[in-house]
């Protein structure tokens, strides 16, 4: 698959973000979080695994941990070693504690520093040292940072001398040995007689110790006190053994939460346990079910709910729970819902969902039309270059649970095999009648696919059968779309009212940076459907024409025809941008009674396009409030604004009112709009300005 390559951490710029959750024991005062971080050991070898642990942390999904030479500024280059803090380099899931680990280690002898960075930027909230010696060197390791008093020390050392009176001493942080006795000791072969010498090793100080502080492990040379290697530790009253919470979403503050938010939790769980009959979530103080996983040392509370939620409105989710020590905790998180505009659909005139048809067939009256270029004909539906996938086809939804051979590969690596599970992501952003639409496809679904397979090109239409629409009104177009943009595609809704032999514009997809605009900013139609592209689709008709290279080669609507509003860019390689519920007026279609619909997909080895509940509708429109326009002087120029319009209304100028020539300016959206007019935009002497609804 064609796909831009993902930006890496060192090369991002952006700053804390200022959210963090609450946790708080009920009655008693809440301290805050100081951000730390520590390697495992001071001192590594070459190619030995380096382990950082960290904690305070905003716990942001791409919070990260960097690690560079002594002397090197974060951002100013490229970390040496790096993963977010879910340790991955995907970033999926925030953590405010935890570790990360760099297999390969460092194979470069010196110091170096390891930070908590925040947020895919160079804030930077806690940093360690450590070193690495040459692979000779002596070296010595605490199994362990942080003991708990009366706990068996384990301490390893390596590239001894080998001398029988070597010996492993432990003394308190600060204290040069010799200067005073050890704390407790033992020669390299764990007595205290010294009767063989070992260059490497494991010694058990069985009884630890009762003291809390900070100690250091020495590895002395032949009963002296000459210092080969050193490794630094505490001892520590109930280390870490509350509960508390690891990782939390949505993030407190947060904006832009789908309708019907998504709950998370991850509550450690370790030596003082969660009550889990304790255990209660609330949106906005009503108690509502959550589910409860027990993940050996931590608990997973989740929740998702279908009901929708009013737009731009703010929340709270509140997780409370009682440990087994007798304490309390609350956690509450805020956020606010985005902007959206709910759907509202009565019930269809025509509808397919496509849950009766066969897998490899088409419902009764749709028809296909294929100029895919196949190079492996077998039917295999596991194979997304087989001839399974060569046009459009009806598909089990549940293929895209599991996995794909690509590229007719029956060595596909894993990752890939299971890339087009992406298919039934969605961005929860699509309302319908008060719910939200979480699975756009069920059953079996209609599937023209461009991704992963070879030839030079993937074209493909579909065409559904006539509707009789006679003495029906205000015909709507809605389905549920499962679209990946990826560079060179291009998706095409049309529609005709004469049978097929003529066709109007519904919507065109297209990658946003070939959507082209003219100077004020509206998308230039002959531009953007003419413009050659070397990687845009090509294929030979049934005349041997070879047809393609632009956009506009796959639309039988007339260019003519086509206005701004008709072109929608969705976000390259994005699998959640175009996965939402689509509906459209089809204006032209009242009252006809041959009306029928084409979807379009053309690209080059360019994603996919899924199509599911696809249905025809009357919708009486609601009633319209008076639409209103208010002009303000600038020093820039003007600045207009409007309220009450709905979707597709149009802002228009033109120099006179006795002889008008109205230009239209971009379509406002519903709710307040705001346009800004440069001055060297406005010409003549005079101007005025009208809004005009769809």
């Amino acid at each position: 698959m064609k796909r831009n390559r993902q930006p890496h951490p060192t090369l991002w710029l952006r700053t804390l973000p200022s959210a963090l959750f609450i946790l708080a024991a009920l009655g008693s005062d809440s301290l805050a979080q100081t951000a730390s971080v520590v390697s495992n050991h001071d001192s590594y070898h070459p190619g030995e695994p380096i382990t950082v642990s960290f904690s305070g942390g905003p716990g942001a999904k791409k919070d990260w941990i960097g690690v560079y030479p002594e002397g090197v500024v974060p951002g100013t280059q490229g970390a040496t070693l790096w993963n977010y803090v879910d340790n991955t380099r995907a970033g999926n899931t925030g953590f405010s504690e935890g570790l990360v680990t760099f297999p390969p280690g460092l194979n470069f002898a010196g110091t170096w520093f390891a930070y908590l960075l925040a947020n895919d930027g160079y804030t930077k909230l806690a940093e360690t040292s450590f070193s690495v010696v040459d692979p000779g060197a002596p070296l010595v390791h605490s199994k362990k940072r942080v003991y708990k008093p009366g706990e068996t020390l384990s301490i390893t050392f390596a590239n001894g001398p080998a001398n029988s009176k070597d010996w492993v001493g432990i003394y308190p942080d600060g204290v040069v040995p010799g200067s005073q006795a050890s704390t407790l000791w033992f020669y390299v072969d764990g007595t205290g007689s010294g009767a063989a010498g070992k260059a490497e090793g494991t010694i058990l100080f069985n009884a630890g110790l009762d003291k809390v502080g900070n100690y250091v492990a020495f590895l002395l040379e032949n009963d002296g006190y000459t210092v080969l290697a050193r490794e630094t530790f505490k001892v520590q009253v109930n280390a870490s053994d509350a509960p508390r919470i690891l990782s939390i979403e949505p993030a407190n503050e947060s904006s832009n939460a789908p309708p019907a938010p998504l709950f998370s939790a991850t509550v450690f769980n370790a030596s003082v346990k969660v009550v889990a009959s304790s255990l209660s979530l609330s949106l906005d103080g009503v108690k509502i079910p959550h589910l409860l996983r027990d993940l050996v040392d931590k608990l997973l509370v989740t929740y998702a709910g279908d009901q929708a939620l009013p737009s731009n409105s703010k929340h709270v989710f509140s997780l409370v729970f009682a440990d087994t020590a007798g304490a309390r905790y609350t956690n509450a998180v805020s956020f606010t819902i985005g902007t959206y505009n709910e759907i509202k659909l009565p019930s269809p005139l025509f509808m397919q969902n496509f849950d009766s048809t066969p897998e490899g067939k088409l419902p009764p009256g749709w028809t296909e039309k294929s100029y895919s270029e196949v190079q492996n004909e077998d039917v295999d539906f596991n194979n997304l270059d087989s001839g399974a996938f060569k046009t459009w086809t009806t598909v089990d939804v549940s293929r895209f649970r599991s996995t794909f051979v690509t590229y007719s590969n029956p060595e596909t690596a894993a990752a890939e095999a299971a890339d087009y599970q992406r298919v039934l992501r969605s961005a929860g952003l699509s309302v319908v009648n008060g719910s939200v639409i979480r699975e756009l496809a069920q059953g079996r679904m209609i599937f023209g696919n461009s991704g992963y397979r070879r030839g030079r090109s993937q074209v493909m239409f579909l065409t559904t059968p006539d509707f009789d629409l006679s003495g029906k009104s205000h015909i709507f177009l809605s389905y549920h779309s499962l679209w990946e943009q990826n560079q060179d595609s291009i998706a095409a809704v049309e529609y005709s009212i004469d049978a097929g032999q003529n066709w109007l514009p519904v919507v065109y997809h297209l990658d946003p940076v070939d959507v082209k605009t003219n100077e004020v900013g509206q998308v230039d139609i002959e531009t953007t459907f003419t413009t050659e592209y070397g990687d845009v689709a090509r294929y030979t008709d049934e005349q041997g024409n070879e047809v393609g290279g632009s956009y506009g080669a796959f639309l039988s609507a007339k260019l003519s025809l086509i206005l701004p509003e008709h072109v929608q860019a969705r976000i390259n390689d994005s699998p959640s941008d175009g996965k939402r519920v689509e509906l459209f007026r089809l204006s032209q279609a009242d009252g006809q009674k041959s009306v029928r619909v084409r979807f379009a997909h053309a690209g080059t080895d360019s994603w996919y396009w899924g199509l599911d509940d696809v249905g025809v509708y009357s919708i009486n429109p609601a009633p319209i409030s008076p639409p209103r326009l208010a002009i303000l002087k600038t020093p820039s120029g003007l600045k207009i604004s409007s309220s009450g319009v709905v979707a597709g209304t149009l802002l228009e100028s033109t120099d006179s009112l006795s002889n008008p020539s109205w230009t239209p300016l971009p379509a406002l959206s519903p709710g307040i709009a705001e346009v800004q007019i440069l001055e060297n935009q406005i010409t003549g002497a005079a101007r005025y300005y009208r809004l005009r609804n769809p």
